[in-house]
């Protein structure tokens, strides 16, 4: 995966869920820490567009 291909935004969802991940001790990033993530690095908002 090539984080240089992600929003500044994005790639800061995939960095704290890697860190959940790893303070967790669990060597996969499951879906629950993304979503957990995006709630975090958005403040508690998460607004899907669908253009």
């Amino acid at each position: 995966m090539n984080l240089n291909n992600f929003t500044i935004q994005a790639t800061e969802v995939v960095q704290s869920a890697q860190q959940a991940a790893f303070n967790g001790k669990n060597p996969n990033i499951e879906s629950e820490l993304v979503l957990q993530s995006l709630v975090d690095v958005f403040d508690g908002v998460v607004v899907f567009r669908n253009d």
